[in-house]
């Protein structure tokens, strides 16, 4: 995949850095619909949905596309590009970032503690988590690699 040379909502005009507003509409778009609760994937998703391109050679969105572009510091302006976001706006989706990544991290500790209970009913030997998401667990055995998928609460429930 190749990078965008330039930043998405800029163009270069005459050396400098400039506001490309079809770009700008769609980064000022993503802020508020991230600010409203939006994924990064629902994001992304909706933009290929509606044919939004995010360069000419690598046109589909991606959530690593979304995260970073609202990650980027940039937006609010800086000595080189003129803003396209206010710093509040921005400050208030880091937040929002903030939180749910802290959020994921409690969510994925409440099982960690428990691993050490979990053995195979195949072969008895210790299970490791192999994915999942919020709802659900998939693990599987170090040694016979059987594999279970459990719904989260149903695991803890077990343990």
């Amino acid at each position: 995949m190749k990078n965008r040379k330039i930043l998405y909502g800029y163009q270069i005009v005459h050396g400098a850095y400039q506001v490309l507003e079809q770009e700008a509409k769609i980064v000022k778009h993503m802020f508020r619909q991230y600010q409203e609760g939006a994924s990064y994937q629902q994001l992304a998703d909706s933009f290929n949905q509606e044919g939004v391109c995010y360069s000419r050679d690598a046109p589909e969105w991606n959530k690593n596309k979304v995260k970073r572009l609202l990650e980027n510091e940039k937006y609010v302006g800086t000595d080189i590009y003129p803003p396209i976001i206010s710093e509040g706006l921005f400050r208030e989706v880091q937040t929002i970032i903030a939180e749910k990544a802290n959020n994921q991290k409690v969510k994925n500790d409440d099982i960690k503690p428990l691993m050490k209970f979990l053995r195979c009913e195949e072969c008895g030997q210790p299970l490791v988590r192999a994915g999942g998401s919020k709802a659900a667990i998939y693990l599987q055995c170090c040694s016979c690699n059987a594999a279970v998928w459990m719904p989260r609460t149903e695991l803890i429930a077990a343990v």
